[in-house]
């Protein structure tokens, strides 16, 4: 005999789906449809894929955090030399400079009587001011000048090098030149090599030079990594842009460029970007046939800069303390 009270329930359960069929259509929705497993080469592409894009994604990061020793190579290299210690009859002698920061920098003077003009040299990323003695006496000799080899943060203390800190420091560097022999930032002689090419246009677009000469030097630091890196977004994440290409059209003096057509850590296309940017009077560019970036300059290269630098208006000797 069939019990009355499960009619009952049985004939409300009914009427409530007749009276609300979208409430059933929901439950029935909710049950998981049964996906076709991919298949081994799909599931391959997809993991390869993933391995992919997290490796890209390291390896953007870990450039980022490796900017500075990528861009300033010189300011990590062990070094077992140590400082010089300069003797006071020594003919280079170790020069403190005070930058920005409480930073005292090490830099190298070789002061010379009767010079006619004053050179400042900046060195590329991979040198320290210590090691161009030899450069100091030969630019020194070519050019009858006192020269200065300036030192940036980072290079001989444990202070982070950055694009505005090495500027300031470079700025620095002028500025004791101009105290020393009392003369004025348009009478110095900015001598810029590779990222120190980078550091001569800063310094030149603020204040000015007797005459630039930039040798191996970029347009911007980062449209050079840019082509070394392709597959990186270097122009958007890079820090320290040495942006020579906008610096040098506020320069209105002398500017001779030298650059090798084999160089292949800064292409010639570079320089020559560099030079076309330049709106100053007169300006000179010397291509070195064979030369690559870290070749030696040439005797007639050096002759034929000498020559230039003897072409420039004279001034007044250094005076020397």
């Amino acid at each position: 005999m069939a019990d009355p009270s499960s009619e009952v329930g049985s004939n409300v359960v009914l009427d409530s789906i007749a009276k609300n069929p979208g409430k059933a259509a929901v439950k029935k929705g909710k049950r998981k449809r049964y996906r076709k497993p991919r298949s081994w080469p799909a599931r391959i592409l997809i993991s390869v894929l993933r391995l992919v894009f997290f490796g890209y994604i390291a390896v953007v990061v870990a450039m980022v955090f490796m900017e500075e020793r990528l861009v300033y190579p010189g300011a990590y290299r062990d070094d077992p030399s140590g400082m010089i210690s300069s003797q006071p009859d020594d003919l280079i002698q170790t020069i403190p400079v005070n930058s920005t920061g409480d930073v005292v920098l090490p830099a190298r003077l070789l002061d010379r009587p009767g010079a006619q003009n004053v050179v400042l040299f900046f060195h590329g990323n991979g040198a320290k001011a210590k090691w161009l003695d030899q450069r100091l006496q030969q630019l020194s000799d070519d050019l009858s000048a006192s020269v200065m080899a300036a030192e940036y943060r980072g290079y001989e203390d444990d202070v982070k090098p950055t694009e505005k800190g090495v500027i300031e420091d470079c700025l620095a560097a002028r500025d004791y030149l101009c105290d020393r022999y009392q003369i004025k930032p348009s009478d110095i002689i900015l001598y810029g090599s590779s990222l120190g090419g980078g550091c001569a246009v800063a310094v030149a677009s603020r204040g000015g030079a007797k005459a630039l000469v930039l040798e191996r030097t970029f347009d911007r630091a980062y449209a050079v990594a840019a082509n070394r890196y392709w597959f990186l977004p270097v122009r958007f994440l890079m820090r320290n842009r040495y942006d020579s290409l906008a610096k040098l059209t506020v320069y209105d003096g002398p500017l001779l460029q030298i650059h090798g057509d084999a160089d292949s850590s800064i292409p010639i296309e570079h320089a020559e970007r560099l030079f076309a940017s330049a709106r100053c009077v007169p300006k000179e560019f010397i291509t070195v046939p064979g030369m690559g970036h870290n070749d030696r300059l040439p005797q007639a290269v050096q002759k034929q800069i000498a020559d230039w630098v003897r072409s420039l208006p004279s001034q007044k000797s250094a005076k020397s303390l």
